[in-house]
């Protein structure tokens, strides 16, 4: 497979499987030079897709340790989108 090919997207979003469909680009000024240049990304919709906010929490869990923060954020935006406190 060829990451991300260019295909055409149909509406039927069940049936894709990966398709170019987003740009992700950096927007804090910080440069991207070493290791983060051509770093291939993943988007998720957390509002919408519970499998997404499923993985976010267990993303979440897998930095706890080195990523404290990050964590706490991502668990208090899923339970925030879930309408937990």
């Amino acid at each position: 497979m060829v990451w991300m090919a260019e295909r055409e997207h149909h509406d039927g979003c069940e049936a894709e499987g990966l398709y170019r469909k987003y740009e992700v680009r950096r927007i804090d000024g910080a440069g991207h030079a070493g290791v983060h240049t051509d770093c291939r990304y993943f988007v998720l919709d957390l509002t919408h897709d519970v499998a997404a906010q499923f993985a976010a929490l267990e993303y979440a869990n897998q930095v706890e340790i080195k990523r404290p923060n990050l964590a706490s954020d991502l668990r208090q935006l899923v339970h925030s989108i879930r309408g937990f406190s």
